[in-house]
């Protein structure tokens, strides 16, 4: 009788004891839950909203060409917990660098850029832009060597990322830049034949004719102008020509052939030498006009 009353409450207490601290194959289970499940996706759904409204502010800015008011939030944003989030620091860092971009900071901007690539986990499609946007700074900063190196090897190291058509159109740009116009058809064909459905490949023939008809001379004799426009339209070239006009440039439109395109091309000064002229070229880019030395 005595043993009989022990067994019930070791049996009692056990069945307790399953109930109060659950084995681990039903942890399991509770965890699998599809209303467990529901729920987790839920959160995620709520956090991506959460990383959206972080960025609109930011974001909203660089769209209206804000740029001073974008890296201003990015900076106080880094500043904060949300840089916890590799995700967000990402996405951060790429906005504060293309800001400053856009604002001719080219060596800030590439220390941010830099920030990206030293992200633990960072999708390759960030990385990407971040070593575009390296190249461009060099590029806008005429360290046109620096610029071709990078463009090469953001296309040795993601060759089938989005940013590959960007990259070739970049190369032939800054091989131009380089006096080296072969070089520079090589990369654009190759533009036209892998990406032909791309923006940049649209361009690709434009760049050409342009570049062709606009080549510095060895020599710095003679006359030189800058461009800093081409249009189809002579209504969009007259509009940028009356603002250039404006700010005190000797600005005018010159009319091509009707058989080139673009045929209108918005031209600044007629310089005597290329010191002159790239005197003039400096001017202007810092009034944020994009610029290019022609004969």
């Amino acid at each position: 009788m005595r043993y009989a009353k022990r067994t019930i409450v070791f049996a009692t207490a056990a069945a307790a004891l399953f109930f109060v601290v659950p084995p681990a194959f039903a942890a399991l289970d509770i965890f699998d839950h599809p209303r467990t499940v529901e729920r987790k996706s839920r959160v995620e759904n709520t956090r991506r909203e959460g990383d959206a409204a972080v960025l609109a502010y930011p974001d909203e800015c660089i769209l209206k060409e804000d740029y001073a008011a974008a890296f201003s939030s990015c900076q106080k944003l880094l500043a904060g917990p949300v840089a916890g989030d590799s995700r967000l620091k990402g996405d951060l860092l790429r906005m504060a660098g293309l800001s400053c971009l856009k604002l001719n900071q080219y060596v800030q901007a590439r220390g941010y850029y830099n920030d990206i690539l030293l992200i633990n986990g960072a999708p390759d499609t960030l990385k990407a832009d971040a070593l575009l946007g390296i190249a461009d700074g060099y590029f806008l900063e005429q360290r046109f060597d620096k610029a071709f190196d990078s463009y090469r090897e953001l296309l040795m190291r993601y060759p089938d990322n989005a940013t590959a058509g960007t990259a070739y159109y970049r190369l032939g740009e800054t091989a131009y830049r380089l006096r080296r116009p072969e070089e520079a058809l090589r990369y654009l064909d190759k533009l036209r034949r892998d990406f032909p459905l791309s923006f940049e490949a649209r361009l690709a023939d434009r760049l050409a004719n342009e570049e062709s008809s606009c080549v510095l001379p060895v020599s710095a004799e003679g006359a030189f102008t800058v461009q800093v426009g081409c249009y189809n339209e002579r209504g969009n070239a007259e509009s940028l020509n009356k603002k250039l006009k404006s700010r005190g440039f000797d600005a005018y439109v010159a009319e091509s052939p009707r058989n080139e395109r673009p045929r209108f091309r918005v031209k600044v000064g007629r310089c005597a030498s290329k010191d002159e002229a790239q005197s003039l070229e400096k001017r202007l880019k810092k009034a944020g006009y994009p610029t290019k030395i022609c004969p």
